[in-house]
């Protein structure tokens, strides 16, 4: 076999078509690879491989098919169908299309399915690069010499394997009667070999292997003089740094802390007036050549700490008060920030975005630079350290734009006000300018609020007010307007902001009744908000009347307070109300202690109604020289008629005619 290779070989050199009709190298050897492998292959799983493998050994041409003999017969179906699908595997990877083709190829020059490995071996040794084909000869006499040996199958088996597999005659023949089969026209005849699709299969991963070197390394080359930049000097971030740059951040060369703000101005605390010092013990180029710049890829994130004592020492007392008086924390032109929030623009609501202003928290400040300088860092961006007062609400808060949607609902809201006897009529209008968000709430400016309730209550309110009355026997007088007034409405205005707020946020038209820290009767009535049931005291005729519902109830005769040079405690006119009834009741407070069964106190300078045993008589001008201390001394009986007919809150006209 061996020499029957090399006549093949001599064949191809000495071939007149040499030069234009042998196939190109690039795909001789290609096909030289995929002839080995498929021997290979074969060589193990097809049983015709072993009788190649016998007729190698023995140097004998295989026997024809009628030279079979008895003893082979039982293999012989299995035998015929590997032959079949291996005669058509060859014809399939050789390019015939059909099997007319492959006969005419056959009969014109001897095509066995072994031409391709005879035309690699001739090829490489016409180009003068026949170093694969003789070490395919090598492989393929070790394998002859020792045919226990599972090696890969050598280029004269390749040949031999698909004739005996078909079970086609051979003839004995040398290789080289067939190098015919090599000139340029039969070569131009044979259709081109398909190409192998496992050389995409490796030819992928090494492109990517080589990608990703090429990347390891480049990166590695442009940082070798930086360390990684996972790496740390204790607590001091020295990662992706020069020797040179981690020596400068550790002997700190600055003479100040520059801080830059906000605006792009920059302040500077000088270290010698914090008495700052720096000293460290360690060989930083040592350390930096102790890892390679290869290996960058491995030390990407987490922390490489390395044990370096550095030692810094500064008056921290002395830097806070450098940083509290800095311009930027002290200065006129401090702004707070304003938070995002809804403004009334024309008729409808906007939101108006925030406001960062330029406040520093000093807190953070303080923390930033003193970790700035236990780290070696001296440049302080105020701005990259978010040392700045934030707006708590910006203008795509969800919360805000809740608030807008709803107030955009309450635009058809009203809401009236009953004011007992008198309404007034509050929409959005008028408190559509009271509204504000307050972070994710809707709510209502107070001051707004309270400012239009006090406008009604000026209206609306009667207590401390002089009015109109009906004096009985006299006509309309003035009554009232004194400082101890205690009869009349008076708005209780901040329980009833409460109670509006609720209803304009509810978004729905309600009433709301007015809240009264006193309250009156009526307001519309024949003596205004007195009404028909009062009791009326005249001072000047030392006389009282009792009305109820514009009927005289009851009247008489009364002593009021003092007048005389020697005790002056004159009764107060003004317009009261009754505003508790007691029974068994003793003044203590003035004179001799006295008792009365019936009191009806009507303002807060301790006066009231109530009965006095100790007198005989009433009226005339007795008040002036033996009167009271300002109460209304009262018959007993007629007291406590009036007591027992009279409920808190009944107004008391106290006047002089």
């Amino acid at each position: 076999m061996g020499d029957n290779t090399n006549n093949t070989e001599n064949k191809g050199l000495n071939s007149p078509d040499g030069e234009s009709g042998v196939i190109k190298p690039e795909e001789i050897k290609e096909e030289v690879s995929q002839a080995v492998e498929d021997a290979a292959g074969d060589s193990v799983q097809d049983p015709a491989a072993e009788g190649v493998q016998e007729t190698q050994n023995s140097s004998e041409v295989p026997a024809k098919e009628e030279d079979v003999t008895a003893e082979e017969t039982d293999g012989d179906m299995v035998e015929e169908t590997a032959k079949e699908e291996t005669v058509s595997e060859a014809k399939e990877d050789d390019g015939f299309s059909s099997e007319e083709d492959y006969k005419v190829a056959d009969e014109d020059e001897g095509y066995d399915g072994a031409h391709v490995a005879d035309s690699d071996a001739a090829v490489e040794a016409e180009k003068g690069v026949s170093t694969a084909a003789q070490e395919a000869g090598e492989v393929a006499d070790a394998h002859v010499s020792d045919t226990e040996q599972p090696e890969e199958p050598s280029l004269d088996a390749v040949q031999e394997k698909p004739a005996a597999a078909s079970g086609a005659e051979t003839d004995g023949k040398e290789a080289s009667e067939n190098s015919s089969f090599f000139k340029k026209d039969n070569i131009e005849k044979t259709p081109p070999k398909k190409r192998s699709k496992k050389f995409l299969f490796w030819l992928i991963p090494a492109i990517a292997a080589g990608a990703a070197a090429a990347v390891i390394f480049g990166v590695g080359a442009q940082n070798k003089d930086k360390f990684w930049n996972d790496t740390y000097f204790g607590d001091m971030y020295v990662g992706g740094k020069t020797v040179d740059e981690v020596k400068a951040m550790l002997e700190s060369p600055d003479k100040a802390i520059s801080i830059k703000t906000r605006e792009g101005n920059t302040e500077r605390i000088e270290l010698d007036d914090i008495s700052y010092k720096s000293s460290y013990t360690a060989d930083v180029q040592a350390l930096k050549d102790s890892q390679s710049p290869y290996l960058w890829f491995a030390h990407g994130g987490g922390k490489n700490v390395y044990d370096v004592d550095i030692s810094k020492s500064y008056d921290e007392d002395a830097l806070k008060e450098k940083l509290a008086n800095l311009d930027c924390v002290s200065g006129e032109s401090i702004q707070d920030p304003v938070d995002a929030h809804l403004a009334l623009a024309g008729d409808s609501f906007t939101i108006v975005e925030a406001t960062e202003g330029n406040r520093i928290d000093t807190e953070k400040l303080d923390k930033t630079v003193i970790d700035g300088l236990n780290n070696g860092d001296f440049q302080i961006d105020l701005e990259e350290a978010g040392a700045y007062v934030t707006p708590a609400v910006y203008a795509d808060d969800s919360g805000l734009k809740q608030s807008l949607e709803k107030i955009k609902s309450l635009e058809s809201n009203v809401v009236t006000i009953n004011l007992h006897d008198a309404e007034e009529k509050l929409d959005s209008k008028t408190f559509n300018s009271w509204l504000k968000s307050e972070g994710n709430e809707l709510t209502v400016d107070d001051e707004a609020l309270n400012g239009y309730l006090q406008g009604l209550a000026d209206k609306y309110n009667t207590f401390g007010k002089e009015r109109e009355f009906e004096a009985t026997g006299l006509g309309k007088i003035k009554v009232g307007g004194g400082d101890w007034d205690t009869y009349g409405f008076k708005m209780d205005v901040e329980s009833t902001a409460e109670a509006v707020k609720e209803a304009i946020l509810a978004g729905k038209s309600d009433k709301v009744d007015v809240f009264w820290a006193v309250p009156a009767k009526q307001r519309n009535g024949k003596n205004g908000d007195i009404g028909n049931t009062y009791v009326e005291i005249d001072i000047s005729r030392q006389h009282m009347w009792y009305y109820i519902d514009g009927k005289l109830f009851t009247d008489t005769d009364v002593r009021t307070g003092t007048e005389s040079s020697s005790q002056w405690t004159p009764t107060t006119e003004g317009v009261y109300r009754i505003l508790w009834k007691q029974t068994d009741k003793w003044f203590l407070q003035v004179g001799d202690p006295c008792h009365s069964d019936y009191w009806m106190p009507f303002n807060d300078r301790g006066e009231g109604i109530h009965d006095a045993t100790w007198y005989s008589t009433y009226g005339g001008t007795l008040y002036k020289w033996a009167g009271s201390h300002g109460c209304i001394n009262t018959p007993y009986s007629i007291a406590q008629k009036i007591f027992n007919n009279i409920s808190e809150g009944t107004p008391v006209i106290v006047y002089r005619s």
